[in-house]
C-alpha cells in the first residue's frame, strides 16, 4: 500500500508499531510485496528459530547467485493486543 504525492512519482510507505514476542518494533508495510523480511538482530532478540531453510538462485544481468534464506513463522500483534497476524518472515543469509 503506497500513497503517491502529486505527479512526482514519490511514494509513502506506511509504518506501523507492532509487538513480536514482547518487543515493540516498527514494520514497514507494502501490500504488494511478495515476501516479508525481518532483521537478523530482531530474530536474535526474540530468540526465534527458523522453521525452514531454502536456497534460491537469483538471476542477475550477467550472472546468477545462490542465496540461503531462513524462514521464521512469527505472529505480529497490535500494541493494544486487539489484532494479530501470522507471518512467514525471511532473513537472507547470503
Amino acid at each position: 500500500m503506497t500513497s503517491s504525492l502529486d505527479d512526482k512519482k514519490e511514494g509513502i510507505f506506511p509504518v506501523v508499531v507492532i509487538d513480536i514476542n514482547g518487543i515493540r518494533c516498527r514494520a514497514l508495510t507494502d501490500s504488494g510485496a511478495g515476501s516479508s523480511y525481518i532483521s537478523a538482530k530482531l530474530v536474535q532478540l526474540i530468540g526465534a528459530k527458523p522453521t525452514q531453510v531454502q536456497t534460491r538462485t537469483v538471476e542477475m544481468l550477467l550472472t546468477s547467485k545462490a542465496e540461503r534464506l531462513e524462514i521464521y513463522d512469527l505472529e505480529f500483534r497490535s500494541v493494544n493486543d486487539q489484532f494479530s497476524m501470522p507471518v512467514k518472515a525471511i532473513i537472507n543469509k547470503s
